[in-house]
């Protein structure tokens, strides 16, 4: 059985990539066709629950060819677990974010939040200069990512009617997490 938020981001992304093919061309390097719709095959599926469960390093994985292609060297990204706390933080670049720990009140609440903000902030960190930004699509069980630039990420949300399906930077605010609405 098909979760219905899940049904309902796979029907919205066949029509948006239907649509795309049907009446546009896409530039082959662009992740917006001519039209402004997104190019939904240059997705990075991610999903919040994953990374705030101690996924943050897999997705960093996932998305490294496409961020390769923006940054020569991209920072490394560790994982650091305390069973016993517990806790779940992540270093890059010298820089340690708490994605959850038992020390820190409200945090095991707020980790999807977290958890996405942290992944999309080392990643926007890096391409600071390169007129490129990972933005992300979505959110929750369905957050995804997309490398755009600002003009793109404007393009798309002219095209797309409904708001909360614009492409967007997180922030670190509750509930939303920078997700337009």
């Amino acid at each position: 059985m098909i979760h219905f938020r899940c049904y309902s981001f796979l029907k919205r992304h066949l029509m948006f990539s239907l649509i795309a093919k049907l009446f546009s061309k896409a530039d082959a390097n662009s992740s917006v066709s001519t039209s402004g719709i997104l190019d939904y095959e240059k997705l990075i599926l991610l999903d919040a629950e994953r990374l705030a469960e101690q996924g943050i390093a897999d997705a960093y994985q996932l998305l490294l060819p496409a961020l390769r292609e923006q940054v020569a060297r991209p920072a490394e990204v560790r994982e650091i677990l305390d069973a016993d706390l517990p806790a779940y933080t992540i270093q890059c670049n010298g820089e340690e974010y708490i994605v959850y720990s038992a020390a820190d009140p409200g945090t095991e609440v707020q980790s999807w939040g977290r958890a996405t903000f942290f992944l999309f902030l080392i990643v926007n960190k890096q391409l600071k200069g390169t007129g490129i930004q990972f933005y992300a699509v979505d959110g929750g069980n369905n957050l995804a990512g997309i490398f755009l630039s600002q003009e793109q990420a404007l393009l798309a949300q002219a095209a797309i009617n409904s708001r909360t399906d614009w492409p967007y930077i997180p922030e670190l605010n509750e509930p939303r997490y920078g997700q337009y609405h």
